[in-house]
């Protein structure tokens, strides 16, 4: 399923027939809602995937990586590059809008704390040094009620580093509020169709922090974003066929075990994919 749902009947509908169910969609109160019918999974003999793609996806498979690469891990930054010359779907490109100017809330060291997406920049290096700004990314949400790490962020980024500053520019004055409205979208959807700007590029950075202060960074870069979610659906598919995994609602970093290898698959369907763990 690659589309956000209104409601769970037709995940419900699967699992009542004992059918598997991947998921690539990317709103956490969708996810949620699907957590909820794990009981329900288990007592029909199905497997349903969450988190299968780049955001949420292959960023939860490089944060589970780098927790089992380290002892008493405090913090887990991500950080995602978008291209703005990928090609996607209207619903994509309402979505990735409307939380350019949302509010979301996340637990911190256990304190709830309300956060402005595209605030508190965050400078790495990923295809060049630029800043990254907070966004409401699924992954987040998720590793912190299954990782045992006490803070957990994502940052987003476009390749363009000039639009990205126009648009943290435009959120401190409030403006992106007009990225919400329909007509604004569909002018900027025919736009971004009709003149792309720059590459497909797409890339994944994870940093990791423990107590002491040492830190790991994993990452992955390539293009095509649409083509890297799809072989990761793949992979995952021939998981849930051919392994003998546990039935119930699970997210993917929860069921790769070999993340490193399970990666390098990913190679297969682009030789441009890069992998630096």
């Amino acid at each position: 399923m690659c589309l956000d749902q209104q409601n769970t009947d037709f995940v419900e509908y699967c699992i009542s027939k004992g059918i598997s169910y991947l998921d690539i969609s990317a709103d956490y109160q969708n996810l949620q809602k699907i957590e909820k019918l794990h009981c329900l999974a288990e007592q029909n003999n199905s497997t349903v995937v969450l988190s299968v793609g780049l955001a949420p996806g292959i960023t939860n498979l490089l944060a589970q990586y780098v927790v089992s690469q380290m002892q008493n891990v405090e913090s887990i930054d991500i950080f995602v590059l978008l291209g703005l010359g990928e090609k996607h779907g209207d619903h994509a490109y309402r979505w990735t809008f409307d939380n350019v100017d949302s509010n979301y809330t996340l637990k911190i060291h256990d304190e709830e704390k309300t956060l402005k997406s595209f605030t508190q920049p965050l400078k790495t290096n990923l295809s060049g040094s630029r800043n990254f700004y907070l966004f409401n990314f699924s992954d987040q949400h998720v590793l912190l009620n299954t990782l045992d790490v006490p803070k957990v962020q994502t940052r987003m980024a476009f390749d363009v580093e000039w639009f990205t500053e126009l648009t943290a520019f435009l959120r401190k004055l409030r403006i992106t509020r007009l990225f919400r409205n329909k007509k604004v979208q569909d002018f900027a959807i025919q736009s971004f169709k009709n003149f792309p700007m720059e590459t497909d590029v797409f890339g994944v950075k994870v940093i990791a922090k423990d107590k002491n202060g040492n830190s790991k960074g994993v990452s992955v870069k390539g293009n095509n974003e649409g083509r890297i979610t799809a072989s990761v659906a793949v992979e995952i598919a021939v998981l849930v066929l051919n392994e003998n995994l546990p039935k119930g609602v699970f997210h993917s970093h929860q069921l790769v075990k070999d993340i490193p290898v399970f990666l390098n698959k990913l190679k297969n369907y682009d030789s441009g994919f890069q992998l630096n763990l």
